[in-house]
């Protein structure tokens, strides 16, 4: 009994601490702290990993909670939106990109949610998963080139994973379009 419930609740922890690894890597990336980005890299890692395995084990162990479905999403979006914001500055890649990347992923959400309040759950598609893989991707190699400026190759990376990232964003974006479309005139 009790290791039923602490399998039912791992997931929505590891959900949870990415979204206070999330708060605190923008308050270190914010700050004045020497090797500031060297920490904000390690916590953008752990908070990577917790979304990779808090969904893992909640289709491993069947115990997939409303909580996880809703925060689960938006927390990883606080994850990428805030680092994308916060790098913005450092022009690493062209902010248009970024832009893209952000809009995609607010009018996604808005049509997701909004099945979420009628009753209807749409779980991600896997080109998301795909996007999402590339966004992280692109966080690292910006990180990456914050912290090792000189190598050289880490912002041609990062441009090649922002192209990829909004090659997915745009199709995977498209998808769920047409997903909410299906089933608004379905249900009208």
């Amino acid at each position: 009994m009790f290791q039923i419930i602490i399998k039912k609740n791992i997931p929505n922890l590891l959900t949870i601490a990415r979204g206070i690894a999330t708060i605190s890597l923008v308050v270190i990336f914010l700050s004045d702290i020497e090797n500031k980005f060297f920490i904000v890299y390690i916590l953008f890692l752990l908070a990577a990993l917790t979304d990779f395995w808090d969904g893992f084990l909640a289709r491993k162990w069947r115990v997939v909670s409303n909580f996880g479905i809703v925060a689960d999403p938006l927390l990883d979006k606080l994850l990428v939106f805030s680092l994308l914001i916060l790098v913005f500055s450092f022009k690493i890649i062209p902010a248009v990109l970024i832009v893209v990347l952000l809009a995609r992923d607010v009018i996604t959400d808005i049509l997701r949610y909004s099945l979420i309040k009628r009753g209807i759950k749409t779980p991600a598609i896997k080109s998301a998963k795909y996007k999402t893989a590339f966004q992280l991707l692109l966080i690292n190699f910006i990180l990456l080139s914050l912290i090792f400026p000189w190598v050289e190759i880490l912002k041609p990376l990062a441009l090649a994973t922002a192209y990829l990232a909004i090659i997915f964003s745009l199709y995977s974006g498209s998808l769920y379009v047409k997903r909410f479309i299906f089933i608004i005139q379905r249900k009208i």
